[in-house]
Parts: structure tokens; C-alpha cells; sequence
């Protein structure tokens, strides 16, 4: 006997189709003709405002659509259309009835025979719920876009608890295609959820398949997008260096977990832990120094995946790079009067200095030009020296710093 998947209350002797891909959150599902528990109409534990938005105006184009189309269907074929409300089908063969002349075939004829039903008031979830098979359907047609949007609107109008988790199922497929692993994750645990109060409500075969068919593809999605390490990055230019490790999705943020329970450091050191985005940065460790940093199994993300193992990464963190820079803009020489010039130093002993004079037709080239106030290029430099400045001072001067240590060091200049 083959398999069937239904949603709402099918006709006797329907055949059915497994979904393309291996989906199978809606196998082996027959409904019974019965009356299903109606949940609050205002009462939604999903949202996704975005997509909500996205699906109200995908209504409207496709009411906006239809009302300009110039193929006009007789009710005769608008009857024939209504079968399609009940048990979901595969997609339709092409439709002798969608206007004379018609070249639409297959999918294209399948998504046109749902909108027209929708744009003529006849938006079930159930005809939402089939135009999102008909938009995800491997081939030139597919569009995951408005796949996850019909699934959307199939969710807001379903009047039961399982065509709501039956809907859901199907849009966290969607997003798991289009490797949006958050809205996935959240979508197929309602899913679970709303099952999982019928069958506590009612036992029956049915539900429980379905209930086996969601689970498993909740933990299907959960693996395929486990929470995971990724990668690291050291900060070490700075005057206190940072491991920062990336992972696979977003931490759970500032407060919701107590992240020293989860990172282990070797040798031990007394670290700031800053989670931000898919980030989480350990920030106060030593230069010229080695680490072995350990994420524990059991670190969860927002949306409450934990890493499936340990992960343990090696980061040597070197010393600050050799660094000369004035601290203000003030390197700009006076004219006349003397005046101490601050140099930021860091691991260098000796700086090599050389003073340039501009002329007034040239600076102001210059200020326009930007380069009077930003770090200038070796080109740039080439032209000070062979056109633009005249060279009135060089020499060198020698600084005492301490490694990694940021150093100030005052370079008199002055004219009389």
C-alpha cells in the first residue's frame, strides 16, 4: 500500500507522494474525518514578523495578479480547482484548464491553479501549504523565497494545532535549505511542541507518526546545524591581546550563560569574557605567550544547541608590532616658536625622523587633498621628497621602552 501524507480532511482512495529531498515529516499521515481541536486564533508561540510582511504583500500581488490576468477560468474549472483544497497532492500534471492558449506546464501550472484559488477567496492553509510544495519543488521554478512565505501564511491561517505543527514542519525544511539555521531550529521545535499537546490531548496512530516524523527531522536539522567552534583569531596589537573564537551560531549573550564554566585556558590566566554576535573574545591574556583553550561539550547557543563535544585550539599570542606615531594631529610644525611634539613608541629603541617644509602653493593642495591629517603611503612620501617638501632636518632619536609597553617620547622642534 503506498505511502500517504495529508493535511485537513482528504477523500477516500487519494494517492500520495513523499516529498522530494528525503522530507519526510509528513509520511505516512492520513487525517480521519474528525473535528480537530481549534487553537486561539491570536495565540502564536512562532512569529517572524519579516516573513509575515513578506507573506501579507505575496496575497496582495498575487490578488493584483489575477485580477489583470485576461485568462478567465469558467466555474466549471474553478470546481475542478477546489479539489485541490483537500489532501495535499503531488504536483498536478499540467491543467487542461488554465485559459485557452495557456503554455504553463507543471510547476508553473500547479503554483498558477493555488494563487488563482487564493486571489478568489478560497486561501486555506491547506492551498497555502500545497502552493509552498509547488514553490520548492526541485527545478527550474523553485523559488525558496516565496516557498517559505506561502508556508508562513499556511501557519497564520490553520485552525488546528496539528496543521499549524504540519506547516511549520514544512517551512523549517524550507529554511533549512536556504541554511537559515535559527528560523529552522525555531520553527521545528513549535512544530514539536504543538504535536506533542495533541497527542497528550487524543492518542492515535496518526499523530504519532507525525510526532516521529517531526522529531526526526528536528534532530536532523539539529545536527546538520550543531553548535560548533569554527575558528579563532589573536588580537595581539593592542595593549591587552585577545583570543577571540568563532562559532557556528550566535551565542546566547551578555548575563544568559555563565560562560567561565565552559572555557578552560592553560596556562591559567584572568580573563574578560565577551560574548557578541558568534563571537566570544577572551581578552587580557599576555603577550609572547602560548595558550591551550578548551571549549567544553554542553556550551549552549541562543537558541539553546550545545556543543556536541570538547574543542580545543592553540593560540600563541606574539608581541605588539613595532609602532611610531604621534599622538595628536599636532605634527604639523609652528612656524617659530619651539614646541614639544608627542611620539607614541612601542618596541622600537630607535626612531628615524625627518622634517619637511612646504610651501603655501603646495600645502594647500595638500590640506585639500587630505594628507596633512592621515598616514601617507611610501608614494607619497617619494613625491614629498622629490617635489612637494624641502627637506630641512633629519636625525634619529633614541627611546627607552619596555616590551609591549606603550612609550611617550617628546620631539622638540622649533624655528626662530
Amino acid at each position: 500500500m503506498p505511502e500517504r501524507e495529508a493535511l485537513g480532511t482528504p477523500k477516500a482512495g487519494t494517492e500520495f507522494r513523499p516529498i522530494a529531498g528525503g522530507v519526510g515529516w509528513l509520511r505516512t499521515v492520513l487525517l480521519p474525518v474528525c473535528v480537530l481541536a481549534v487553537l486561539s486564533s491570536s495565540s502564536y508561540a512562532y512569529e517572524n514578523r519579516p516573513l509575515a510582511a513578506e507573506g501579507a504583500a505575496y496575497e496582495e500581488e498575487i490578488k493584483a495578479r489575477v485580477r489583470d490576468d485576461r485568462e478567465k477560468l469558467s466555474p466549471e474549472d474553478l470546481e475542478m480547482l477546489k479539489t485541490l483544497v483537500g489532501p495535499i497532492l503531488p504536483l498536478p500534471p499540467p491543467l487542461p484548464f488554465v485559459g485557452k492558449g495557456s503554455s504553463r506546464k507543471g510547476a508553473p501550472d500547479a503554483v498558477f491553479a493555488y494563487e488563482l484559488l487564493i486571489a478568489k477567496g478560497k486561501g486555506t492553509s491547506a492551498t497555502w501549504l500545497k502552493l509552498a510544495r509547488a514553490h520548492s519543488d526541485p527545478g527550474p521554478h523553485q523559488d525558496l523565497r516565496k516557498a517559505a512565505r506561502a508556508a508562513y501564511m499556511a501557519y497564520k491561517a490553520a485552525g488546528s494545532g496539528l496543521s499549524r505543527a504540519m506547516a511549520l514542519g514544512f517551512l523549517a525544511t524550507v529554511f533549512d535549505k536556504t541554511r537559515d539555521s535559527s528560523q529552522a531550529l525555531m520553527a521545528i521545535r513549535e512544530a514539536n511542541r504543538l504535536v506533542s499537546r495533541e497527542k497528550a490531548a487524543r492518542e492515535g496512530a496518526v499523530i504519532g507518526r507525525l510526532a516521529r516524523s517531526l522529531d526526526q527531522t528536528r534532530k536532523r536539522i539539529e545536527k546538520r546545524h550543531s553548535f560548533r567552534l569554527r575558528r579563532f583569531r589573536v588580537f595581539s596589537n593592542r595593549p591587552k591581546p585577545s583570543v577571540c573564537l568563532t562559532f557556528s551560531g550566535p551565542l546566547a549573550g551578555r548575563g544568559r550563560v555563565r560562560y567561565r564554566d565552559y572555557i578552560q585556558i592553560d596556562p591559567a590566566a584572568r580573563v574578560a569574557l565577551n560574548p557578541e554576535g558568534k563571537s566570544l573574545c577572551l581578552e587580557g591574556l599576555a603577550h609572547g605567550r602560548s595558550y591551550k583553550i578548551t571549549v567544553l561539550k554542553g556550551m549552549p547557543d541562543r537558541h539553546g544547541l550545545k556543543t556536541p563535544a570538547s574543542a580545543t585550539v592553540r593560540a600563541a599570542v606574539p608581541d605588539r608590532a613595532p609602532q611610531v606615531a604621534f599622538r595628536n594631529s599636532a605634527y604639523v610644525l609652528p612656524a617659530r616658536k619651539a614646541k614639544d611634539l608627542p611620539l607614541s613608541v612601542v618596541n622600537v629603541r630607535t626612531v628615524h625622523l625627518r622634517v619637511y617644509h612646504i610651501v603655501e602653493r603646495n600645502l594647500i593642495r595638500e590640506i585639500m587633498a587630505g594628507n596633512i591629517t592621515r598616514q601617507l603611503y611610501n608614494w607619497k612620501l617619494r613625491e614629498f621628497r622629490e617635489d612637494t617638501g624641502e627637506l630641512l632636518w633629519r636625525g634619529s632619536l633614541d627611546v627607552e621602552t619596555r616590551v609591549n609597553r606603550e612609550t611617550a617620547r617628546p620631539f622638540r622642534w622649533g624655528r626662530s
